[in-house]
C-alpha cells in the first residue's frame, strides 16, 4: 500500500476538494478526448454544430481508446519517468482493459455510421498514427519528437470532419494551424514542467515561454476578424492561460498542474457561453 508521502510525491495529495474532479478528469484519460470533441464542434461553430454531435462522440471515444492504450503500454515499463497518470493506469489496469474492450465496439459502430468522407479521412489519418505509436513504443519516447507529432495529429483529427465539406477550406486550415500551435505549446509546457530535459523541443526558460504564449495569443486575437471568431479567440485565450500557468507552475502539484494545462484548452466552452 503506498504511503501518504509516496502519494504526495506522485501528485495525489488532497489539498482541496474542488480540485479532485479535475485531477480524476486527467487520471481517467478524459482530458484529451474532451478537448478533441470540444474543438471538433468549435470548428463547426456557426455552421450547425449540433448536427455533428455524433462525430464529436466518435472522436471522444477514439481518442480515449488511444490514450488509455498508450498509458497502459507506458505503465508496463518500470521507468522512473512515469507520472501519476501512468501509476494510476497501472494500479487499475484490469478495470481500464475491461472498459476499453467494451468501448472499442461502440466506437467502431459509431465510426461506421458516419458520413463516408469523414470516415475515410479519419481512417487515412490512422495509418501514420499507428506508425507513430509503434515507433514511440519500440524506439522509446526520447527518439521521437512526440509533442510535434501529437500536436499535428490532434489538430488534424479535430479539423478533418469540418474540412471535408468546407466551402472555405483556407480559413479552416488557418484555424487548424493556430490550434496546432496551441497544442504544441501545451505539449512543450508539459514536457518542460514534468521533465528536466525536453529532447527535440525548444528549450525556453520561464520568461521566454510566457513571451511565446503571449505572442501566439496576440497573433490569434489579431487574426480573429479574418477567421471564425470563436476558434481564433479561443486559441488566443488558451495561449494566455498557458502563460498564466507558467507563473504558478512551481506552486502546484504535478497532477493538478497537468490537468490545468489541458483544461486551458477548453476555452471554446467559455467563449460560447459568453457570446450567447
Amino acid at each position: 500500500m503506498p504511503t501518504a508521502a509516496g502519494l504526495r510525491a506522485r501528485g495525489f495529495s488532497a489539498d482541496g476538494w474542488w480540485v479532485q474532479p479535475l485531477r480524476y478528469w486527467h487520471l481517467l484519460s478524459l482530458d484529451a478526448p474532451t478537448i478533441a470533441a470540444v474543438w471538433l464542434l468549435t470548428f463547426y461553430y456557426g455552421e450547425g454544430a449540433r448536427q455533428h454531435v455524433r462525430e464529436a462522440i466518435a472522436l471522444f471515444l477514439a481518442v480515449w481508446l488511444l490514450y488509455v492504450a498508450d498509458r497502459l503500454l507506458d505503465a508496463r515499463g518500470a521507468s522512473g519517468s512515469l507520472k501519476a497518470r501512468h501509476h494510476f493506469h497501472a494500479r487499475h489496469a484490469r478495470k481500464f482493459v475491461c472498459v476499453w474492450v467494451c468501448v472499442a465496439p461502440v466506437a467502431a459502430v459509431l465510426l461506421a455510421c458516419l458520413a463516408a468522407p469523414v470516415r475515410s479521412a479519419w481512417l487515412w489519418l490512422s495509418v501514420p498514427l499507428l506508425g507513430y505509436a509503434v515507433l514511440v513504443h519500440k524506439a522509446g519516447s526520447r527518439a521521437v519528437p512526440k509533442e510535434w507529432i501529437v500536436a499535428a495529429m490532434f489538430a488534424l483529427a479535430t479539423i478533418l470532419p469540418a474540412a471535408v465539406g468546407a466551402q472555405q477550406p483556407g480559413r479552416l486550415w488557418a484555424e487548424a494551424a493556430l490550434f496546432a500551435g496551441i497544442c504544441l505549446l501545451n505539449g512543450i509546457a508539459i514536457a518542460q514542467w514534468e521533465h528536466a530535459e525536453a529532447r527535440g523541443l525548444p528549450v525556453w526558460n520561464a520568461l521566454q515561454f510566457r513571451a511565446v504564449c503571449l505572442g501566439v495569443g496576440l497573433v490569434a486575437v489579431l487574426a480573429a476578424p479574418w477567421l471564425s471568431r470563436v476558434p481564433a479567440l479561443a486559441c488566443g485565450l488558451s495561449a494566455m492561460l498557458l502563460c498564466a500557468l507558467g507563473l504558478v507552475s512551481e506552486k502546484l502539484e504535478a497532477v493538478t498542474l497537468r490537468a490545468l494545462v489541458d483544461a486551458a484548452l477548453l476555452t471554446p466552452l467559455l467563449l460560447v457561453a459568453l457570446l450567447r
